[in-house]
């Protein structure tokens, strides 16, 4: 019995393994284009505070003896605060609410309905006011929106089985790059007469062009790996082994060491297929809980320093939040592209290293700040923008390489929420540090939660090396296969075993099977019995690890 999980639809499952390589191709790049369009919009919240700040958004919460700083007092900083944090709450959060019907229904019906609710977000935002108090809604909207649209162009990842991790590595380069669409529009709204208010319901009739596109490329269902094709491009090598095995005459087959090696590399994984497992397993699993772990701890930094940025800078140099906040904006939006660079490393070395480097960047990010030195903050803000958006990436590669996608919304919706409950300490951060008129504090817990993050790369790579190639190590499906024997000696071996079956009896106790060029069995001696079905359970557990 497993977890009971709510009762959806299930999505019409889509083969694509006879999508041309152009087809697939163009599906990847419009799942990217809307990401970028409004998935991580919310994070291009500190261009937002400073329009909202110039049209004097609730400065009449300040008292007159209150003192300004960075263009705000206190009181007016909190209810600014309020909204991002809760915002961003629901960005993380609001997937575990969105899960099951990422899980349920078809990418066309939901890049419709999310980026709906994205442009509703952007209306509320530009119009929010004194007397419309429309700024949190509109906060809560494009924070729910863009990351479920997200979600679920994700699954297009499956098109391309051995680049997944690329693929799901770019589309969090585009999440993150999304927060230059407010940069653009707070520039446009610097250099012209366009108010807030214009900008935003512009800005929202794009998103639902951007919708409708989606609406009409996108296929009514989901992409399902398929098995048998998943296993001729995978397994590849695997595969051509193994038909070299089923020769008479190759010294392999006598020998048998290619479907061993298969298996044995296998079995070694197995224990690591969460894949094959239910759900109750996959939430509950050791993989699971250590992903959360890492995320969860890293994205409290992540949050708080995007969230108080500004008021930051302020304490360091009050006549340089603007300077600094557009070079932040700038460098966050560049940053997306070193995302590719974290899905060539995934496919390639596995998620140890990767975790490893991810962790220095925010490390390095949070001792820098404790300089609290312009030029110190400076390239506090490039670590920290080389370590976020690649932060996102790997939470989602490694769902999507260890789990699948068959729950895939669920559990990146329970490990999100998790990191929403731990992030909402940004609120608890911003409030300590205004009442001390000091950063120093909270900017120390940071850098030590960020150092306690090594425990999950680590860990994951002790496990690597002590054999559990999979999931962790996503190029074990190009390992499996041997290296190709010196066959001197072995077809000797053949030669002689072929003039003793030509002696013996055909039913011989002591033969083994293989696999004729027909197709049928037939007896070969051989000392050591032959283990049914190993080739198949390669076969149908080797595309898991992929």
């Amino acid at each position: 019995m497993g977890m009971k999980l709510p009762k959806l639809p299930s999505p019409v499952k889509i083969d694509h393994s006879k999508f041309s390589f152009r087809k697939r191709l163009g599906l990847v790049t419009l799942a990217i284009f809307q990401v970028y369009f409004i998935g991580g919009i919310i994070y291009g919240w500190p261009s937002v505070r400073e329009m909202l700040v110039k049209d004097n958004l609730y400065q009449s919460r300040c008292s007159p003896g209150d003192e300004i700083s960075g263009g705000t007092c206190t009181s007016q900083e909190l209810l600014l605060g309020v909204s991002f944090t809760i915002g961003s709450w629901v960005t993380q959060g609001g997937r575990l609410f969105g899960g099951p019907f990422v899980d349920a229904f078809s990418i066309r019906v939901q890049t419709a309905v999310y980026s709906a609710i994205a442009a509703l977000g952007a209306v509320l935002i530009g119009i929010a006011s004194e007397s419309m108090h429309s700024l949190l809604p509109g906060m809560i909207f494009i924070g729910l929106g863009g990351p479920l649209l997200q979600m679920i162009v994700q699954n297009a990842s499956v098109l391309f089985p051995l680049h997944s991790s690329l693929v799901m590595a770019t589309m969090s380069g585009a999440f993150m790059a999304s927060t230059s669409v407010f940069l653009i529009i707070k520039s446009i709204f610097d250099n012209s007469d366009l108010s807030r208010e214009t900008l935003f319901v512009g800005y929202a009739i794009l998103i639902m062009i951007q919708g409708a596109a989606g609406a009409l490329f996108w296929p009514s269902g989901k992409f399902f790996r398929n098995e048998t094709a998943s296993n001729q491009t995978d397994m590849h090598e695997v595969k051509s082994s193994s038909q070299e095995a089923k020769r008479p005459d190759s010294a392999v087959s006598q020998t048998h060491s290619a479907p061993q090696a298969v298996h044995q590399e296998t079995s070694r994984g197995i224990q690591g297929n969460i894949r094959a497992m239910g759900f109750k397993h996959q939430l509950f699993s050791g993989e699971m809980i250590g992903i959360t772990f890492y995320f969860s701890i890293l994205v409290i930094e992540a949050q708080f320093f995007i969230g108080s940025l500004a008021k930051q800078i302020a304490f360091i140099d009050d006549t340089a939040v603007s300077s600094l906040t557009f070079f932040f904006n700038l460098v966050l939006a560049l940053s997306a592209i070193t995302t590719p660079l974290l899905g060539i490393a995934l496919d390639s070395t596995g998620f140890g290293p990767a975790g490893f480097i991810i962790s220095s960047m925010f490390v390095l990010h949070g001792a820098l700040l404790l300089v609290e030195s312009t030029p110190a903050f400076y390239a506090s803000a490039i670590f920290y923008c080389l370590g976020r958006p690649n932060l996102f990436g790997y939470f989602f590669a490694y769902n999507s390489r260890t789990f699948g996608f068959a729950h895939y919304g669920i559990l990146v919706g329970v490990g999100s929420m998790a990191s929403a409950l731990a992030s909402l300490l940004q609120y608890l951060f911003l409030d300590v540090a205004l009442e001390s008129g000091s950063f120093f504090g909270v900017n120390v817990a940071c850098l030590l939660l960020s150092i306690v993050s090594f425990a999950f790369p680590l860990w994951v790579y002790s496990r690597r090396e002590n054999g559990n190639l999979c999931p962790f190590s996503p190029s074990f499906s190009n390992k499996t296969a041997p290296p190709r024997q010196k066959t001197s000696t072995k077809l000797n071996a053949t030669k002689e075993a072929n003039k003793t079956e030509e002696v013996q009896p055909s039913g011989a106790s002591s033969a083994e099977s293989v696999s004729s060029p027909s197709g049928e069995s037939e007896h070969v001696p051989n000392s050591e019995p032959r283990k049914s079905n190993s080739h198949d359970a390669t076969e149908g557990t080797a595309s898991a690890f992929v």
